[in-house]
């Protein structure tokens, strides 16, 4: 088995394990801060965050084309290129920190309009100012994570990221243990990514000790090329917003404040579910994009159609413990006045599952820059879901948004999208329908529908309950897709991987042989 194919399988266990450290810390974080700080400032700490959040905007995709660009030069062996990207990426994302210190003082001057208490408004433009910093700081030494990434050196990252968030919550913890306020806070924020930005420096210097800094590698032709294909990026990221954030001002506007609470139930587990595999096998587009440099088209199509399994088997299984367990959970969770947002739910993981399935299909396009086509039709889909949600919402409620949502989202995956991916990279789409979608969803019926039919009887709206029968969900299914759900050469791709970590030594030696 290749060394890429192994650094991306440590990789995803590290991502998956850092997904879960963050949702843990945040959870047990979280009333930590609202007991030391109070209601009130809290709300201000919310508040900041959600205004800075629509930084992420200024980014106008340049790191995904920055990412690509430095991929495809490294499948060239290119030293020259590389560092003509890297420049040419850090001047642009420098721009991009520049804009974002003029909106937060421009914001900062502002406060005094929106804020009547005086003494909020010295606290809200202190704090901002100083998170202002910590983004305007990180956007230029994004290149250096997008190095890092390119080099398929997602281990370095996910492992600093560790660094950073085990560094950051004891700072938190000790800080407001000792009477510190909000101010803390934000100076903890922005010393903290300091820190792991320079790592990150120290890291790329590391693996790759040929880069170099100059102006005379800035290129006006590579900033022109770089903005061509990040405008489509950013289309889809519009999009996204779009599909997930658009649903509750529909709600609001037709249905009133108190009906968005139900729905964001249901929409919360559906973004932990495409966190999860977005942690778990959102590497690839490096991959197809080194592969492209080099001019193997070949191994381009041989891996889309393994990993594409592998996204059937994965989301499949994720989803089939939110459908089998969902209702239990939330009932548990939120209590029984709250399960109707399991109906919701299941609405809007039919498409999502359809998305998470093909996810490797948007990973190869970017990779190989044929993303343009599929930014236009998934902003096509985005308005779509908002037209379709305002005119549903009205006859059926909240189940109407939800179906508003997934109906252009199905239309798109199963119609559209196999035919383009299948037109780009010249394979059959009877090949792909049959192997890596209908066969997938066919096989997993089994996997899933058996075992269930064995242990529903047992499942009660408790905790330990749900954990251990969807953990022995999982380990059945899991299984059941070694032995019978790929062919002998991917089985083998399988193995080679699996006897390269230290999962090895818990699998018996009868499946790695």
């Amino acid at each position: 088995m290749s060394s890429k194919s192994k650094l991306l399988a440590k990789s995803s266990a590290l991502r998956i394990s850092l997904f879960i450290t963050n949702i843990v810390i945040a959870f047990l974080l979280m009333p930590f801060i609202i007991h030391f700080l109070g209601d009130r400032m809290y709300g201000l700490w919310v508040v900041v965050g959600s205004v800075l959040g629509y930084y992420w905007l200024v980014d106008f995709g340049i790191s995904t084309a920055v990412e690509r660009g430095i991929s495809r030069a490294v499948g060239k062996k290119d030293n020259y290129e590389i560092n003509i990207v890297v420049n040419t990426g850090l001047f642009l994302y420098s721009l991009g920190g520049l804009t974002i210190l003029l909106i937060s003082a421009i914001v900062a001057y502002a406060m005094p309009y929106f804020i009547n208490n005086i003494s909020d408004v010295i606290i809200f433009r202190q704090v901002f100012i100083i998170l202002g910093l910590s983004f305007a700081f990180n956007f230029p030494m994004r290149v250096f994570s997008g190095i890092l990434r390119s080099f398929l050196r997602f281990d370095m990252v996910n492992i600093a990221n560790f660094g950073l968030v085990i560094l950051r919550a004891s700072l938190i913890y000790c800080f407001l243990k000792m009477g510190y306020g909000i101010i803390a806070l934000a100076w903890i924020t922005l010393g903290t990514d300091v820190v792991f930005r320079v790592t990150l420096y120290i890291l790329v210097r590391k693996i790759y000790p040929q880069l170099r800094f100059s102006k005379s590698l800035i290129q006006i032709s590579k900033i022109k090329g770089l903005i061509k294909y990040s405008s489509f990026v950013f289309m889809n990221q519009v999009s996204q917003q779009m599909r997930f954030n658009i649903d509750n001002l529909v709600i609001v506007a037709f249905m009133g404040l108190s009906h968005v609470t139900l729905y964001s139930i249901a929409s919360r587990l559906i973004r932990y579910f495409m966190n999860f595999m977005s942690n778990a096998l959102g590497m690839m587009m490096p991959l197809f994009s080194r592969y492209e440099g080099s001019g193997n088209y070949d191994a381009i199509r041989e891996k889309f159609v393994f990993i594409t399994k592998v996204n059937g088997y994965l989301s499949i299984l994720v989803a089939s413990v939110l459908v089998i367990f969902g209702r239990f959970f939330i009932e548990r969770w939120m209590g029984e006045d709250y399960i109707y947002a399991y109906n919701i739910l299941v609405v809007l993981i039919i498409g999502i599952l359809g998305g998470q399935m093909q996810r490797s299909v948007f990973e190869v396009l970017h990779g190989i820059s044929k993303h343009q086509v599929s930014a236009v039709v998934n902003l096509g889909e985005a308005f779509s879901n908002v037209i379709l949600s305002i005119l549903l919402v009205k006859r059926f409620g909240l189940m109407g948004v939800a179906f508003g949502t997934t109906i252009p989202l199905l239309i798109k995956l199963f119609l559209f999208l196999p035919q383009h991916i299948c037109s780009v990279l010249n394979i059959s789409l009877r090949k792909y329908y049959m192997e890596c979608l209908i066969g997938v969803v066919a096989r997993c019926a089994l996997f899933v529908g058996i075992p269930y039919l064995c242990y529903q009887s047992f499942i009660r709206p408790n905790y330990l309950n749900i954990f251990l029968l969807a953990c022995l969900q999982s380990c059945i299914f899991m299984i059941l897709v070694y032995i019978l759900g790929f062919k002998h050469s991917e089985n083998q791709m399988i193995r080679g991987v699996l006897k390269g970590t230290k999962i090895a030594k818990f699998i018996p030696k009868a499946l790695l042989a």
